[in-house]
């Protein structure tokens, strides 16, 4: 072939000598893109929690989401039920699906969506269930296409990606968690009474004029698709348990708690409905009236083992 027919050939397959300078790069991006895949699944990069409230709410979907295995244990709920964190089960096949800004029906939607339903579903039932499901995160989740892609390739899903995950590392190497950070919170309220009292006013205060009667009914509402989910949970196996995440008492005795507790129980009869038993009546500390701190998040994770434990 002489050199006029070549020419013509790169020509009419486009094999110009204009692109030869994208092999370089498309090469190098193929060996970073496969390194990083590399260094995730065999775990040498650590996995982020999430840098906002958001991205921490998109990692715990993904993660329950993409699982290969079924879980044992799956709490689902608010940002109250975030706080009980699975590690504090001692147990490997737990999930925490809390959402914060969120509720529980967000982690039923994830469980009717799954494949492999967990054998004990813990449900927080309060008045976060007005919340709703959060479609926004459900449907990123299981998007058509990219919920393959993120299955198979772990470094697409947002606690690998590399702003996260760099964060995270600096973080490890200078010794900083998130239960030093929180001690730090908690050791200043203890030391500032005057703050924290300024916190449980305003939680107080929030919730001092309790449910109102468009409240109710949604609440109603909502008790009632819940209740034919239930259902059907049940009749795939799945144990579903009801239980409400104890907050300050002086904020639990307000009058929007109690009723909601009251409307919970008329909805969700205990002769009918599996409920946690009552929390033991104690001082519960609080970051604000409402989300426990972790040393007492560790303590209602113990006593709803317990209560496991007893059957």
């Amino acid at each position: 072939m002489n050199p006029s027919t070549s020419s013509r050939v790169r020509q009419r397959f486009g094999l110009n000598d204009s692109i030869r300078p994208l092999f370089r790069p498309i090469l190098v991006f193929l060996f970073v893109m496969t390194f990083y895949h590399t260094l995730v699944v065999s775990g040498v990069l650590p996995s982020s929690e999430g840098l906002s409230i958001q991205q921490s709410n998109i990692i715990k979907v993904e993660q329950y989401a993409y699982s290969q295995s079924p879980y044992e244990i799956l709490v689902a709920g608010s940002s109250r039920t975030a706080k009980i964190e699975a590690d504090y089960f001692g147990k490997e096949r737990v999930a925490n699906v809390g959402i914060r800004g969120g509720s529980s029906q967000t982690g039923l939607e994830l469980v009717k969506r799954s494949h492999s339903k967990p054998s004990i579903l813990l449900l927080e039932a309060n008045g976060t269930l007005i919340q709703g499901v959060n479609r926004e995160l459900i449907e990123a989740a299981y998007h058509p296409i990219l919920y393959f892609i993120r299955l198979y390739f772990p470094m697409f899903r947002q606690e690998y990606q590399p702003v996260a995950v760099a964060i995270e590392i600096i973080k490890n190497w200078k010794g900083i968690t998130a239960e030093k950070i929180e001690n730090q919170r908690v050791n200043e309220l203890r030391r500032n009474p005057q703050m924290r009292e300024k916190r449980l006013k305003q939680a107080i205060e929030q919730r001092r004029e309790g449910l109102n009667e468009k409240q109710k009914n949604k609440l109603t509402r909502v008790a009632q698709n819940l209740k034919k989910q239930i259902v059907k949970l049940e009749k795939q196996g799945v144990r579903v348990i009801l239980f409400d995440v104890p907050g300050d008492p002086l904020v639990d005795r307000t009058p929007e708690r109690k009723q909601e507790k009251e409307l919970m129980r008329k909805l969700f009869p205990p002769e009918t409905y599996e409920w946690l038993p009552e929390h033991p009546s104690r001082d519960w500390m609080t970051t604000d009236g409402v989300h426990l701190i972790r040393a007492d998040a560790r303590d209602y994770a113990a006593f709803i083992l317990n209560y496991l434990g007893s059957f």
